[in-house]
């Protein structure tokens, strides 16, 4: 939840469902590692056992980081 909150640059537990999974869909539009999003993905899950993404976080761009923002992504759901 802590990298979800860096990347979306505000408390991601705030929105709901279904804007998560819509966020989750915008994450993969810029490119984010699928398997760092399916992680993300199972969060929400309760049966499913968390991952540990830190293999994955390197993966991530400067552009990626910046384009997963809240703001940023108002303005392209748009």
């Amino acid at each position: 939840m802590i990298i979800l909150n860096y990347l979306y640059g505000d408390k991601i537990n705030r929105i709901s469902l279904e804007e998560f999974y819509e966020y989750l869909n915008y994450l993969e539009f810029i490119g984010v590692n699928k398997d760092l999003i399916t992680i993300f993905s199972k969060l929400f899950v309760t049966n499913c056992k968390n991952e540990n993404p830190l293999n994955y976080l390197d993966s991530l761009s400067f552009e990626q980081i910046c384009r997963s923002k809240k703001l940023v992504y108002d303005i392209v759901k748009k």
